[in-house]
């Protein structure tokens, strides 16, 4: 497609549909090689395989490197393009595709959001920013009526504001490829287990420095009216660990700021999630497993990967997924190592 017509620059932003696609036929053994020419002479080898070349004979008989052998695949992803690359004197250009998490971040409304649940409300902001979402694929978020109608100004984001009723409920959600969305709470992983076969590089890092902290302070402040009507000013905080060790040295603050609340709901519904949440978060910052291995097309973020002997069996959950195509590798980086 011509650049023109992939570019971003307008709104809404082109879709774009990407095709990955891997496949080969049954490997043959040595043992089938002679078994299916078993009783013929020579001369009938020669004249079946003049021409071929060693790459038709690897493709007709040869056995992959991986154990067991994979098998065909393919990934069909509809996303939304960001941005569009032109090299003119290579005459190639390169299209940075995403998720349907960028259309939420570019979206901005300006009113009032009615929807009183976290469900309904996160529903209700993405289907404004014109999102499709059913409510049933998000149903780690309460369905409870906890929430009092607010007020969404048009310099924030769609996204900042689903992300802000999320983490009060101690729930993350995402959209994959095929623009279905998902929710999950602190373990955020997709079942099973993938063992990563054909390992070229493996390496483990564990750092202070990229976002990782040891105590987390969550701190909520309102105006809490009694039955009585009386009003006071408070402050509520809660600390993840619950009683922080005092050797920790990296601790992280966040301060929310609930507005009018009735002493009946304070401290505030579902704080001690959103604090246990974050330092989930936090806490898995720390360590980070970067292994590179034969390509796997079903791999996903949240996918539990591990590797096998004899290499050092070390696992984690994907967070970033760079496939190679020439190379027919991939390339994973968890968010921890477990």
């Amino acid at each position: 497609a011509p650049a023109a017509a992939l570019s971003p620059t307008v709104t809404p932003a082109p879709r774009a549909v990407l095709h990955l696609a891997r496949s080969w036929g049954d490997p043959g053994t040595l043992a089938d090689l002679t078994a299916a020419w078993a009783g013929h002479p020579v001369s009938d080898l020669t004249a079946a395989w003049v021409g071929l070349t060693v790459g038709d004979l690897t493709a007709l008989w040869g056995t992959p490197w991986t154990t067991p052998a994979l098998p065909s695949q393919e990934l069909v992803a509809d996303l939304t393009v960001r941005s569009v690359k032109v090299d003119v004197r290579a005459a190639t250009m390169t299209v940075t595709l995403t998720s349907d998490e960028a259309v939420a971040q570019d979206a901005r409304i300006n009113g009032t959001v009615l929807s009183t649940s976290p469900r309904a409300r996160v529903v209700e902001l993405l289907t404004a920013a014109g999102i499709t979402v059913a409510p049933d694929d998000l149903a780690s978020l309460p369905s409870e009526e906890t929430l009092t109608a607010g007020w969404v100004f048009p310099t924030s984001s769609v996204w900042d504001v689903v992300q802000d009723v999320c983490n009060a409920a101690g729930v993350r959600i995402w959209c994959d490829e095929a623009r279905r969305w998902h929710s999950a709470t602190t373990a955020i992983t997709t079942p099973g287990m993938t063992t990563l076969t054909g390992v070229t590089d493996l390496t483990t890092t564990d750092a202070r420095d990229e976002g990782w902290a040891d105590v987390l302070y969550m701190a909520y402040t309102g105006q809490v009216t009694d039955p009585d009507g009386n009003t006071d000013n408070r402050t509520f905080v809660w600390s993840q660990p619950d009683i922080p060790s005092s050797t920790a040295l990296r601790a992280v603050a966040v301060t929310t700021d609930v507005g009018a609340v009735s002493s009946s709901n304070w401290p505030p519904d579902a704080s001690y999630a959103e604090a246990q949440a974050r330092y989930a978060r936090l806490a898995s910052l720390g360590t980070t497993i970067e292994v590179t291995a034969v390509a796997d097309l079903t791999i996903r973020p949240g996918t539990l990967v591990a590797t096998a002997a004899p290499l050092p069996v070390v696992s984690g959950i994907a967070s970033t997924i760079t496939w190679s195509l020439p190379a027919d590798t991939v390339t994973i980086t968890t968010r921890k190592a477990l």
